[in-house]
């Protein structure tokens, strides 16, 4: 669930001067509020639709502490560096991208923490800007008790209506991630504790990654130095991941699409090529088979998911290209699995009783399951339970393989393996084909098919060694 982190089930509450939770430096910590850890990156469009946000940094210090957004173009170069002397930075139309609230000193009270803001329009950055490192320093040598940082959707006008050293404002929004940095900021120096970065394969998708694996432990003082710093973090975070910058992390869910398309269509044709001339022959033994694909999810500044019919021609490597663009419309905000099913069947006319399915098959990054969704499918199917398939393009069934609904006549194969679709194909074939599986659930299936590949002989040797020791 990308609406829950791991610290924001099992971090205890930490109460400072009257009861104040400490956690986050005095932001209030929500159930479901995504807590990222180091290492941890996270989508934006995962978790919201908004373009606008708010940037939020908490601290209960004595001392100030300095906050700036440092921004790289993809070959590491310092573009600008938004912070108290350049609180307003706008992009080559002239508009604001980035504007930084007031300044302030230490918390204000014994239960109020200090709070300094940066309004970022992702929009309206400019498309040279690839990365962003969000940095915080200590000048004065007074350590803190509890600093944060977190992410808020702005839903009052953003970063475009507003002047350098505003005093910070009701954002109307809720916060969809937040980090502790205490630990960090207590050593003291220069601490880079968050990135955001585009997504190479969709420069229009922003990543947060929260960077305290990589932040240095060196005090530094120089305004020079600190963008020394934030370029030092930039080329360790990035040159491991330059080789895989072609990668398109969907691609295998593209790729299973069009093998599954161009297998099923093929069952129209099992004569074809027999006869002289593709004749009669081959043309009595045709037999239509209707497929429907639909593509669920939330389009990009969506508010609601919806369902679109994708129409593909059969002709591999331009079906590839087709499936690669309209998802291109689609952000990465999940949708629950029961809701996608209900709109794509809705989508192509198979919500009622005049229209049903023979079979389904969901190809995702994830292998979760519309259960309810789908036995009301097969309900309206005269209860007869048609063969549903999950191809996960990630792996996230290896991992949650004994968590997977027991459904039964389905199955799940990982889409990493070349041979997921024949594996599939094989395994609903068989179960639709024979009373033996009749009620038997996906995980049987799967154990079934993979066991019918081992060895079922004992070696005769083995054999007689064991009646040896029987005498």
């Amino acid at each position: 669930d990308p609406g829950e982190g791991e610290e924001s089930k099992g971090a205890e509450k930490k109460e400072g001067p009257a009861g104040v939770d400490m956690r986050l430096a005095g932001l209030p910590h929500t159930p479901g509020l995504l807590t990222t850890k180091p290492g941890q990156e996270v989508e934006l469009e995962e978790i919201t639709t908004h373009r606008s946000v708010n940037l939020e940094l908490r601290y209960f210090c004595q001392g100030f502490i300095d906050y700036n957004i440092q921004a790289f173009d993809i070959a590491g170069k310092g573009l600008w560096n938004s912070t108290w002397n350049n609180t307003q930075v706008t992009n080559k139309d002239g508009k604001n991208c980035c504007v930084h609230c007031r300044d302030i000193g230490g918390n204000p009270s014994p239960t109020e923490p200090a709070l300094r803001t940066m309004h970022l329009d992702l929009d309206g950055l400019d498309q040279d800007v690839f990365s962003m490192m969000i940095t915080s320093q200590m000048f004065s040598g007074t350590r803190p008790t509890a600093v944060s940082i977190a992410v808020r959707e702005c839903h009052n006008g953003g970063a475009c209506g507003l002047l350098g050293n505003h005093q910070p404002h009701e954002c109307n929004g809720k916060v969809i991630l937040a980090q502790d940095i205490s630990a960090a900021m207590k050593e003291g120096g220069t601490t880079i504790y968050a990135a955001l970065y585009r997504d190479v394969n969709d420069p229009s998708t922003w990543i947060f990654r929260n960077t305290l694996d990589f932040s240095l432990d060196s005090e530094t003082r120089m305004a020079g130095q600190v963008e020394k710093a934030a370029g030092l973090i930039f080329k360790k975070l990035f040159q491991d991941a330059a080789n895989l910058s072609t990668m398109d992390a969907s691609r295998v869910g593209y790729v299973r699409l069009c093998q599954l398309y161009q297998a099923i269509k093929a069952a129209e044709n099992p004569g074809k090529g027999k006869g002289k001339g593709g004749g009669s022959a081959g043309e009595a033994e045709k037999k239509e088979v209707d497929v429907r694909i639909v593509m669920t999810g939330f389009k990009k500044k969506g508010v609601a998911p919806s369902a679109e019919i994708l129409k593909l021609t059969g002709k591999y490597v331009d079906d590839l290209e087709t499936v690669r663009k309209m998802r291109a419309t689609y952000s990465g905000k999940a949708v629950d699995p029961d809701t996608s099913l209900r709109l794509a069947l809705k989508a192509v006319g198979c919500d009622g009783s005049s229209a049903v399915v023979a079979g389904l098959i969901r190809i995702a990054n994830n292998a979760y399951t519309p259960v309810a969704e789908l036995a009301a499918a097969r309900k309206r199917a005269g209860g007869r339970p048609f063969p549903y398939g999950t191809v996960d393009g990630r792996g996230h069934m290896l991992n949650a393989f004994a968590e997977l609904p027991a459904v039964e006549c389905s199955a799940f194969v990982p889409g990493q393996v070349e041979s997921c679709v024949t594996i599939m194909r094989n395994i609903l074939s068989a179960s639709a084909s024979t009373d033996a599986v009749a009620g038997i659930d996906g995980h049987e299936l799967l154990v079934r098919y993979i066991d019918s590949f081992l060895p079922r002989n004992v070696a005769r040797g083995a054999q007689e060694d064991d009646t040896e020791m029987a005498s």
